[in-house]
């Protein structure tokens, strides 16, 4: 809580432990995703998600209504595949691999 709003050091403490605050959480998100694509485990969860989320079908649905909650659906799977190539590029040739030995 900031106890006097013109005080410029105190801004910039706060603002500096904000900063190292999202840089810890955004290099646990790191590892932890790092951590779950490391096991075959993990990365069958991560190819059903990305299926399910409908990442490598087609969203266009008979009614309009339909293709809303695909599009939707593939936004979220959009979402994780973006992480997945970001975090773990070579995990995901290794998860598409077994995908294709194991089905």
């Amino acid at each position: 809580m900031l106890d006097n709003p013109t005080d410029l050091q105190e801004i910039a403490d706060i603002r500096r432990t904000e900063a190292e605050m999202a840089r810890f959480v955004e290099q646990r998100a790191q590892d932890d995703f790092k951590w779950l694509m490391a096991a075959p485990q993990g990365r069958r969860l991560v190819w059903g998600w990305l299926s399910e989320a409908g990442v490598f079908r087609n969203p266009f649905g008979a009614t309009d209504a339909q293709t809303a909650f695909a599009c939707g659906r593939l936004a979220g799977g959009q979402r994780l595949l973006a992480q997945v190539m970001e975090r773990t590029p070579e995990a995901f040739t290794q998860m598409l691999k077994e995908h294709n030995e194991n089905g």
